[in-house]
């Protein structure tokens, strides 16, 4: 595989250059054809001209040639510090310059750049390594943790990398030489894993797109919901619950999370279910890749035939194809076991919601994913007005 890994570090004696330098060492010694550009060495120029904006702009030599290797590469490594909840802005400016209309990203024909932008990256992964000073706890309760929101959801969810892991290490400033040796260690062995084929990456194998079907005899259509659905979702999800929450629910997720898996079940050309799968946070390792569902809806005429069960089976593949390596539930104890989800408390994984340990379940969309890893689920901020 073709590798690039950009290092956004003015001091070449930092933790963040110990991380670049042992990952390229690592993914060169496992035969991959790696790229390391260390930007401040380079002298990176950060500033977009004017004359650059245009996706047939002119632009240097220099940025053609990060763009062809940001357009070949099948893997990228980002490593960079957290500075006040973002990345130094030489990186943020290898950005401007590099992701390109064309390289990384276009729009349909006729839209006139107000619309959402298909993705042209072929990489298959990214993995995001950041330094921190600021504890982890104190990193998500107070400050949300908006590295991850602009890596995952605006930069790479959007120019169509779906398979994201990010690890931060903290805090630096009061490290101890083995603990940032362990550290090393572990940024390795992720960036190892996540580009070969191992249990974190098994979604690399599959390109092809998730196709609708139908469920049984019934002919009710199980598909990825459309723009035109939205309505028709609102009011499911307001008639099926005592108030209409969740149905709002729906709608914040669709707007805030990324990346959300919706799927619609449809008879006669009309919406007769629903389900959505957004992402979730383990605490300790917001590098893995876990979605929660909820909430699924079935209308009650269409009820106890398969329905709920097809939304379940099909969400869950579209999570696996999406590169997810565990879904975790909220819900009924003789239900979901069906579909091969099991109490969480096992993993030694807890929900953030004191709730009895037998209805938080989760499953492995990848086995051993969740091998050696525990801690507290956390949902998206939007859950909190349910």
């Amino acid at each position: 595989m073709r590798i690039l890994i950009i290092l956004g570090h003015p001091d070449p004696k930092s933790f963040n250059h110990a991380i670049a330098s042992g990952v390229y060492d690592a993914l060169g010694n496992d035969g991959h054809h790696v790229t390391l550009h260390d930007l401040y060495a380079e002298a990176f120029d950060p500033l977009l001209p004017l004359q650059e904006i245009p996706e047939r702009g002119a632009i240097p030599a220099v940025i053609q040639k990060h763009c062809e290797d940001l357009r070949s590469a099948d893997g990228i490594v980002i490593v960079h510090p957290n500075w006040w909840g973002q990345p130094p802005a030489i990186l943020k400016g290898w950005i401007d310059r590099v992701f390109r209309p064309g390289v990384a990203y276009r729009f349909e024909e006729g839209d006139g750049g107000e619309g959402v932008p298909i993705g042209l990256l072929k990489a298959k992964a990214v993995v995001v390594l950041n330094t921190s000073n600021t504890p982890e706890k104190r990193e998500q309760e107070v400050f949300g943790d908006p590295l991850d929101t602009l890596w995952r959801g605006c930069i790479f969810d959007l120019c169509g990398v779906r398979t994201f892991h990010r690890r931060t290490f903290s805090v630096i400033v009061t490290s101890t030489p083995h603990q940032r040796l362990a550290w090393l260690e572990e940024a390795k062995g992720l960036c190892r894993r996540v580009f070969q084929k191992g249990p974190h990456d098994k979604s690399m194998d599959s390109e092809k797109e998730w196709q609708p079907h139908y469920v049984l005899e019934t002919r009710t259509l199980i598909r990825i919901e459309e723009e035109k659905d939205w309505a028709a979702v609102h009011t499911l999800n307001a008639a099926a619950f005592e108030t209409p929450a969740e149905a709002y629910l729906v709608e914040a997720l669709r707007q805030q999370a990324r990346p959300v898996v919706s799927l619609v079940a449809e008879e006669k050309l009309a919406v007769v279910g629903h389900i959505m799968f957004s992402p979730v946070k383990l605490s300790g390792h917001s590098e893995l890749r876990i979605m929660g569902l909820a909430p699924m809806a079935v209308a009650p005429e269409h009820q106890r035939i398969g329905i709920g069960s097809a939304l379940v089976r099909a969400g869950l593949e579209q999570c696996k194809k999406l590169g997810c390596g565990a879904v975790v539930v909220l819900g009924h104890p003789e239900y979901y076991p069906r579909f091969g989800f099991s109490p969480s408390a096992s993993f030694g994984i807890s929900c953030e919601y004191d709730v009895p340990e037998e209805v938080f379940m989760i499953i492995e969309l990848q086995p051993g994913f969740l091998d050696g890893v525990s801690g507290k689920v956390e949902y998206h901020s939007a859950f909190s007005s349910v």
